[in-house]
């Protein structure tokens, strides 16, 4: 799985991120696709998808 790396040069692990901050950098990410054409999403960019994505099948207990 892939870490987060911050401004700061800091790595987070997605599945140890609060909801907020993992909502946070999803967005971050998805604004920068729609305002950059040429920017591509990191490697990390779907490690915070598939967290998620994860918690919330957790959420409406549909958790494998």
């Amino acid at each position: 799985m892939w870490k987060w790396v911050d401004s700061k040069g800091k790595e987070h692990k997605p599945e140890y991120m609060s909801d907020a901050y993992l909502i946070n950098c999803i967005r971050y990410v998805k604004k920068k696709i729609n305002q950059e054409e040429d920017y591509l999403p990191p490697p990390s960019y779907y490690s915070l998808l598939n967290e998620y994505k994860r918690r919330e099948d957790i959420a409406n207990g549909t958790s494998k």
